[in-house]
């Protein structure tokens, strides 16, 4: 294919002056139909291929032949735009017509069908696919719009176009970001299942029933934690008035070192549970918080009359 020509700058004394300012503007943004003037480089074709379409004035082509894996079986190319943002009637390199031969990786638009060839360009298997009848789209932005339904299905049968059996009968789609995959499983790139959005939800949704079980047997162990610190508080306050003294009360005797590690007995705890009080009332709220709020939750994002239920209500997977 050779080398592929550099478009030429606007001032080049090849262009007119007129053919220069009109170049200039169209590069600016201010006449974008002033491109239109960049020359039409011219195609070069082999023995087997035939134009049988191309605009009078403009790089776009319809080209039909053979593909270069395999001679004797067809190809059809479609090309708006051939050499892209390059463009140019002139190789700038030998001050020769620039000669477009297709495919090239700079085409603003091509549309390439392959009877057979070894270059499907798919990029998410392992190996490398050959001998296969392939279809390839290449644009700045492609859009597909179907006024009912748009479906994107991959195989179903057993056989493919050359005859072999399908390796994949099954088939796959596999949409890919960036034209490449990595094998590392934490890159953005790294190519992984979809799931399934209703056993999703009803994962998610036993989740949901398992946590609010444990924020149930939590808010229990909590009130009886509660209790429990309510009536030690009782306990340690009763103790602290009991009269300070031991054996028979017609011949009492005040036992000072007694009342004094009881006191302090007393005092430890109350001033423990205190202490840690607040922190129980904050985990009652909180449970109670959870408990209230999580069924809420789910009813927004896990039932479809929820406002934002996580399947989408126009697309499917299978």
């Amino acid at each position: 294919m050779g080398t592929v020509p550099v478009r030429l700058k606007a001032d080049d004394p090849r262009y007119a002056l007129k053919a220069q300012r009109m170049i200039k503007q169209g590069e600016k943004q201010k006449n974008a139909q002033s491109l239109e003037n960049y020359p039409v480089p011219k195609i070069v074709t082999s023995a087997n291929f035939s134009i049988v379409g191309r605009h009078p004035n403009k790089a776009t082509f319809v080209v039909v032949g053979d593909n270069a894996d395999y001679p004797t079986k067809a190809e059809l190319n479609l090309v708006a735009g051939a050499f892209g943002a390059v463009q140019t009637a002139v190789d700038p390199e030998t001050g020769q017509p620039a000669k477009y031969q297709y495919p090239n990786p700079s085409d603003a638009v091509s549309l390439v069908l392959s009877e057979a060839t070894d270059e499907p360009d798919i990029v998410s298997l392992v190996g490398k696919p050959n001998f296969r009848a392939a279809i390839k789209a290449k644009a700045d932005t492609i859009k597909l719009h179907a006024r009912d339904v748009l479906e994107l299905a991959a195989g179903g049968e057993n056989y493919i176009a050359n005859t072999a059996e399908n390796p994949n009968p099954y088939g796959a789609v596999h949409i890919i970001a960036g034209n490449r995959i990595k094998k590392e499983q934490t890159s953005d790139f790294s190519l992984q299942p979809i799931p399934k959005g209703k056993n999703l939800v009803e994962f998610l949704n036993k989740q949901c029933e398992f946590i609010l079980n444990i924020v149930s047997v939590q808010q229990k162990i909590i009130e009886d934690i509660v209790g429990l610190k309510k009536t030690l508080t009782t306990f340690a306050t009763s103790m602290g008035a009991l009269p300070p003294v031991v054996g028979n009360p017609a011949a009492a005797i005040v036992d000072t070192a007694g009342i004094k590690a009881r006191n302090a007995v007393c005092s430890l705890m109350k001033t423990s549970i205190a202490a840690t009080s607040p922190d129980n009332a904050k985990s009652l709220s909180n449970n109670l918080g959870i408990g209230t709020n999580f069924p809420k939750l789910q009813c927004n994002h896990l039932y479809d009359i929820g406002p934002k239920y996580v399947l989408s209500r126009f697309n499917k997977v299978n």
